[in-house]
């Protein structure tokens, strides 16, 4: 067995039994400087960096329809979810 395969099941060992990935080191790096375990990306102008409550554009009436045809059937499970309560 190669010293990369034993270190790629050790991975999945850790991943299975810990719930966590392992990061490459870009991803890494990006976490820290970001300090958000994610990327953070706006759903209304599809920049990144900021999400659609800070988003610069988001009085662009092409940035606002993108946003809530992206987050409408969110919206609709949500309101189908209460009513059936």
């Amino acid at each position: 067995m190669s010293c990369m395969s034993i270190m790629e099941e050790l991975g999945q060992q850790q991943e299975e039994e810990n719930g966590w990935t392992m990061l490459s080191q870009a991803e890494e790096a990006l976490q820290k400087a970001s300090g958000k375990p994610y990327p953070i990306h706006c759903l209304g102008c599809n920049e990144e960096g900021h999400n659609f409550q800070d988003c610069p554009h988001k009085e662009d009436p092409q940035v606002l329809k993108r946003f809530y045809e992206k987050t409408g059937p969110v919206e609709a499970t949500k309101e189908q979810r209460t009513e059936s309560k």
